[in-house]
């Protein structure tokens, strides 16, 4: 079953984010999302809303059906007209014009020749569209005129300068003539493509309050003169059904869908020289930089943490970019990419989440099927939840052992029909199955009426020995009131044996290829089934090793009730008994208080190898308190009485049988 390591997941996460970093970075990347990054930055024009234009000094005048009519026509546009038009904007003392129309075909010739004239007689510059005629290029200067229109046939980028163009754009040359300088572009800004920053939408005449100060060619014969004066004209169609019409960022529905005249793109990029106000792109850098720690986060975040956590940071991270990017345009003017990011976060999460499944969830359905029947519900959970890791071929533990068996069992069974059995069975395990998944222990066989079981694994357990220790106290008490069940029904009661021991296992996925269970095996387990066994001999209940009591914190009631050595092993092992806990208020009486006392005085002197004294303590205990330990330490003593105690003596009982 595949699963991935925390450090494998850190480094698939990082090479994600250096991955989509990169493709950020990626000129056919930018060209396949370009349509939907412009559509955010449209939407922050449309939050930005209109930006006053009163400080600029350009007026636009359009040419419409209503100044053309006592010309006789409309298409192409009166020569007269504009002639009249320069001449008005001489006389009330306009700072500058500029015409944007294509004049590359002759007319009428005495039409032509009085715009060559009014051109000539200019005393203020006059800026035409480099596709004109010889007769009025002489006296006027050009520009080219030149926007990009992008998807969706809309225009969003102007093109300032050619590089080693002459003339330069309308816009450009415009300024030069009015200003008498070239106008100053930033250094991060490509002037072959400059980004229009809209002032807001489409200017009208039926406007109240348009973007740019506009007025017809027929009002502005008629105006006051301080309305004119010093100003920058840009004359243009008004038509919209003659082609020079735009869409920009502001045709929206909001806006009634309207384009925008030609002539009022120059105005923008114009009124964008005299302000120096430009759209910034982000610094690359920062912005690559910025994106590997998001991309980063999210990826890591996906690994690391649980789904609800990581699509909570993932909209804390989309909605912040958004915010950001949304920021940096209305203060900063800086343009941020806002699409490609956000699809990036979101194909990182959905990555991760796919390699997840593959890997981790496939890896959860593995442990509920595998553990389900060791461990409880709750314990599975926590061991997907904190992304266990125990190595499944197997690893050395500290764990505290539990054997348990029911006394006569055997002659039990023979009175019952094999359904009752199998009832009576599934009872009474279920019962004790309870207990140990309450106590967090791993169920690790059921073998008829026998149980082994084990704490501290599958994951780590602290006061393992302490939750082994109550188990065995839980689970003598619910036998006590299983047996008055039994009893209300005819049935014998039952009595059990525990033996739990603490020590070093191997614990994982342990058998063949074609099968394996996870389960434990070492000395330890082999121990702790033999002290299930001993308590035959002390006619005990509960048998606890040293080394468990060691490691519990005092909490429990108990006597030690010798040392052995178990069939099988050489090496002595003290043991004890269990009788209760000391929080609970019926762990002890003061009878076995009495016999725990006496016993371990007893006891001493049978380490000391006094044997007859020893002897006759064990037999107080005996008629006195009918102690069934003091019954088979007596006859230990007896048959070692009346000799010295071996030069080797240890106290050490040997057990010949299981």
């Amino acid at each position: 079953m595949i699963r991935l390591k925390t450090i494998h997941k850190v480094a698939l996460a990082f090479l994600l984010a250096a991955l989509f970093t990169a493709l950020t970075a990626a000129p056919p990347v930018r060209v396949l999302f370009e349509d939907l990054e412009n559509r955010f930055l449209d939407y922050w024009f449309i939050v930005q809303g209109q930006l006053p234009t009163t400080q600029l000094p350009i007026l636009v005048v359009l040419v419409e059906d209503d100044s053309t009519r006592e010309y006789g026509f409309r298409s192409p546009t009166p020569r007269l007209l504009l002639a009249d038009v320069i001449d008005r904007l001489n006389a009330v003392g306009a700072r500058c014009a500029g015409f944007d129309y294509i004049l590359d075909m002759p007319h009428y010739p005495d039409h032509d020749a009085r715009l060559e004239r009014s051109l000539a007689q200019s005393k203020i510059p006059v800026v035409l569209v480099d596709q004109i005629l010889d007769r009025f290029a002489r006296p006027s200067v050009q520009g080219f005129s030149k926007v990009t229109e992008d998807t969706r046939n809309m225009v969003r980028r102007y093109v300032l300068t050619k590089p080693g163009a002459d003339p330069q754009s309308f816009a450009w040359v415009l300024y030069e003539a009015c200003f008498g300088e070239a106008p100053a572009v930033p250094a991060d800004i490509r002037p072959e493509s400059v980004l229009l920053d809209f002032y807001g939408p489409p200017s009208l005449l039926s406007d109240a309050a348009p973007t740019f100060p506009v007025v017809s060619a027929k009002d502005l014969m008629s105006m006051p003169p301080e309305v004119v004066r010093d100003k920058i004209v840009l004359v243009g169609s008004g038509f919209e059904d003659l082609g020079d019409t735009f869409l920009t960022s502001f045709s929206t529905s909001q806006f009634g869908h309207r384009p925008s005249f030609g002539v009022e793109l120059h105005a923008t990029m114009l009124g964008m020289l005299i302000e120096g106000r430009f759209l910034h792109p982000v610094n690359s850098t920062v912005l690559l930089a910025a994106l590997a720690v998001l991309f980063a986060a999210m990826g890591l975040s996906s690994f690391l943490l649980r789904t609800s956590f990581t699509l909570a940071i993932g909209l804390v991270e989309i909605v912040g970019w958004l915010a950001l990017s949304a920021a940096a345009f209305l203060v900063a003017g800086v343009t941020i990419p806002a699409f490609v990011p956000v699809l990036f976060m979101v194909l990182i999460f959905v990555i991760c989440q796919t390699v997840l499944y593959f890997t981790e969830a496939r890896y959860s359905k593995f442990l509920h099927s595998t553990f389900s029947r060791y461990i409880s519900p709750d314990v599975v959970k926590q061991m997907v939840d904190h992304q266990w890791g125990l190595d499944l071929g197997g690893e050395s533990r500290l764990l505290s052992i539990f054997f348990s068996d029911l006394e006569g069992f055997t002659t039990f069974s023979e009175r019952l029909s094999p359904q009752q059995l199998v009832s009576l069975l599934n009872e009474y395990l279920g019962s004790m199955t309870d207990i140990l998944f309450e106590e967090r222990g791993t169920i690790g066989a059921f073998i008829g009426d026998a149980i082994m079981a084990y704490f501290g694994a599958p994951l780590e357990l602290p006061g393992h020995a302490n939750h082994a220790c109550r188990s065995a106290l839980l689970m003598r008490k619910a036998l006590a009131r299983l047996n008055e069940d039994f009893q209300s029904r005819n049935i014998q009661s039952l009595e059990m044996r525990i033996g739990i021991h603490t020590g070093e296992v191997v614990v994982g996925n342990i058998g063949s290829e074609k099968r394996q269970d996870f389960t434990i095996i070492g000395d330890a387990v082999n121990l702790a089934a033999r002290l299930e066994g001993a308590n035959k001999v002390f006619s005990s209940r509960i048998m606890v090793s040293e080394a468990t009591i060691e490691l519990t914190d005092g909490s429990f009631f108990t006597r030690e009730l010798g040392r052995i050595v178990v069939k099988g092993r050489t090496q002595p092992v003290a043991i004890y008994e269990l009788f209760g806990e000391k929080a609970d208020p019926d762990g002890i009486t003061d009878r076995q208080q009495a016999v725990i006392a006496g016993y371990e005085a007893a006891l001493e002197k049978f380490y000391a190898g006094e044997f007859a004294a020893a002897q006759g303590e064990f037999a107080g205990l005996v008629s006195t308190y009918q102690d069934p330990a003091s019954v088979f330490m007596e006859g230990q003593c007896r048959s070692l009485a009346g000799e010295p105690a071996p030069p080797d003596w240890n106290g050490a009982i040997e057990l010949t049988s299981k």
